[in-house]
């Protein structure tokens, strides 16, 4: 398939999902959607891995591992088991375990005297904590949160169609 085709169908489901986070903000649409999505893409990187088995390369165990991941993730989500929303639960208690990494980084750093790095791992790191508890705590911070996401998630797609469109086509020239 053309690389324009495949980048406007891609921009499309990126729009669409920022459209549906603005909305519903995290409901039960998303599900379906994420599931969906996570499917098609586990599928698609287990073609990519069995491609690059036909050229008598090596398997590539990331794509396989990455697609395994995707596949599950998508199944479990047209069941009852998992929600987005658990995903999304699971994903901020990770990012606050990172925003916990980089505090203790930035200390290691301020004891080794290395000042610049450390305030830019103190000041991500602290950050990231707050945003994450004020994710889990605050309920009107999650409506505007899913609002912010869902805006930015939908304009990163509209520029990944028209990256698609116009600047690829201007670069063959």
């Amino acid at each position: 398939m053309n690389n324009k085709i495949v980048g406007v169908i891609e921009g499309i489901l990126i729009t669409a999902l920022g459209v549906i986070m603005a909305i519903y903000g995290g409901g039960s649409a998303l599900d379906t959607y994420f599931a969906i999505i996570c499917l098609v893409s586990g599928v698609t990187l287990a073609v990519m891995a069995i491609i690059g088995l036909s050229k008598k390369a090596p398997l590539n165990f990331g794509l396989v591992i990455l697609a395994t991941i995707f596949i599950f993730v998508g199944a479990f989500l047209f069941t009852d088991y998992l929600t987005f929303a658990a995903l999304i639960n699971l994903l901020v208690i990770v990012l606050m375990g990172l925003g916990s990494g980089l505090v203790i980084c930035g200390i290691y750093s301020l004891v080794k005297k290395n000042i610049i790095v450390a305030i830019a791992q103190l000041l991500v790191g602290v950050l990231i904590i707050v945003f994450t508890i004020l994710f889990l705590t605050v309920n009107d911070f999650r409506t505007v949160f899913w609002l912010v996401m869902g805006i930015l998630i939908a304009v990163y797609g509209v520029f990944v169609i028209i990256d698609s469109l116009v600047l690829k086509s201007q670069s063959k020239k």
